[in-house]
């Protein structure tokens, strides 16, 4: 009996890792993120929903025999519009744990994870991020010089590297992926914290310059580490940016009227989310949603504007 509650309290008494999400504007693809975290992810803490703009009544149905937590952004709770970065960075910041998975709500798990087990080789490893995804673009992932490898206990294969040169890297993401990766909390939080906008990567990733070259004054030994093949997948059919998904897109859309199409074919049922996985949500389910609900010409500006997104990804070096 008291190995029984020993073994209870060893449990409940440890602090695993959360899951963070950032969420505004498509519960649709949530719902699928949610599900493939339920279905390949173990010991993991909590699921937090950083949630800048999903109404009341998506969140409701998302929590429909699920747990998590939801934080809600000054733009809900006020009304007033704030940069959500200084959220993202609060929140995790305000969990106290050691580590943090970001991601946002247009991906999804593909490959089995265990939290867990992926702290503790982190941990001991002395670690500040992990990266799990790179648009399969191979080629900048291999700018960093790994010095060895292991295994995790989920199957997954680690490959660690420390700081090179950040002025010749090919890909600083290397170094700080923004969103798609596990971090040090205080990394995560303490970058996006200092930065000035959210949508302003190239400002980010200064910022996390700035934390990683005070850590080597301040004589800290960390690493960097990636997963040996992707771990997530991400969505090439929406975007909640307001400027169509980047300054790159030039056939400009109404995102946010897409979406809304999309979220309501998703309540009344007519949109699942798991169709096409682990690949994306399949073009014609998309089309048939969207032609439903705004018809063929809304279409035919979908199917420019997701051309035009795709090409600027892979101008990049992306393999979608």
């Amino acid at each position: 009996m008291w190995r029984g509650i020993e073994r209870f309290l060893a449990v409940a008494s440890r602090i695993l890792m959360n899951i963070h999400i950032k969420c505004s504007s498509r519960p649709f693809y949530l719902d699928r993120l949610l599900r493939s975290i339920a279905s390949k992810c173990t010991g993991v803490g909590k699921i937090v929903l950083l949630n800048d703009g999903i109404a009341a009544r998506h969140i409701e149905k998302l929590a429909a025999g699920r747990n998590f937590d939801e934080r809600r952004s000054a733009r809900l709770t006020s009304g007033h519009p704030a940069d959500p970065g200084v959220f993202w960075a609060r929140e995790v910041a305000l969990e106290g744990r050691n580590y943090a998975m970001v991601l946002e709500e247009d991906t999804w798990v593909t490959s089995p994870i265990d939290l867990e087990s992926l702290e503790r080789n982190l941990t001991g490893n002395r670690v500040l991020m992990m990266r799990m995804y790179w648009h399969g673009a191979e080629e900048f992932t291999k700018s960093a010089q790994i010095q060895f490898r292991t295994g995790n206990s989920d199957g997954n294969v680690l490959e660690f590297y420390s700081k090179v040169d950040l002025k010749t890297d090919l890909d600083p993401y290397n170094y700080f992926c923004v969103a798609h990766g596990v971090f040090r909390a205080d990394f995560y939080s303490g970058t996006l914290a200092q930065a000035a906008r959210w949508d302003d990567e190239a400002g980010i990733l200064r910022a996390a310059f700035r934390f990683i070259n005070d850590a080597v004054r301040r004589g800290e030994k960390f690493r960097f580490c990636k997963s040996g093949a992707e771990l997530l997948r991400h969505c090439t059919t929406t975007t909640s940016r307001a400027d169509s998904g980047g300054a790159g897109v030039t056939c400009k859309i109404d995102a946010g009227m897409i979406n809304a199409a999309l979220t309501e074919a998703w309540e009344e049922g007519s949109l699942d989310v798991m169709e096409g996985y682990p690949l994306d949500i399949p073009e014609q389910a998309i089309v048939n949603a969207i032609e439903h609900r705004l018809g063929p010409e809304s279409v035919s500006q979908w199917r420019l504007w997701r051309r035009d997104y795709v090409s600027m990804y892979e101008s990049m070096g992306a393999k979608l």
